[in-house]
């Protein structure tokens, strides 16, 4: 039997306006504003870079069964501003490290680490550990 030309069910229904959906509908479908899905997903994976953790702590599970997120509201903000911006990446990174979330020492204050002690509120930045390959990286 012969497959026909269709998106797979398990992703989702594209507008009922498409007769024949191909991939450049599928793409286009995935990127759109029907679907946050996707922005989320990669503004969550570069915060997850360069904080440790992302808003959505399982990075890898990024659905119904995930981790609710941290900060919904931050979430939801960074991904609209990343898919109305034309999807430019270096502007998102440029957003979040000129934000004073990010420019907060790494010194853990004691009244605050009682309140916090999992750091979700980021009060202050979390200490991580270097890569193998970033700290080659940074010596080329």
């Amino acid at each position: 039997r012969p497959v026909e030309r269709a998106v797979p069910a398990v992703l989702g229904s594209l507008p009922a306006d498409l007769e024949n959906p191909d991939r450049l509908d599928l793409a286009r479908w995935i990127v759109g504003p029907d679907n946050p899905l996707t922005a989320r997903v990669i503004v969550n994976r570069f915060w997850q870079q360069l904080f440790g953790r992302g808003l959505v702590e399982s990075v890898e599970d990024f659905g119904y069964q995930s981790a609710w997120p941290s900060h919904p509201e931050l979430l939801d903000h960074l991904s609209i501003e990343f898919r109305d911006g034309g999807w430019d990446v270096r502007a998102l990174l440029r957003r979040i490290m000129n934000s004073a979330t990010y420019r907060e020492s790494a010194r853990i204050r004691p009244d605050v680490s009682e309140a916090d002690p999992g750091n979700e509120l980021l009060a202050h930045f979390p200490r991580q550990r270097l890569e193998a390959e970033q700290i080659r990286d940074q010596a080329l």
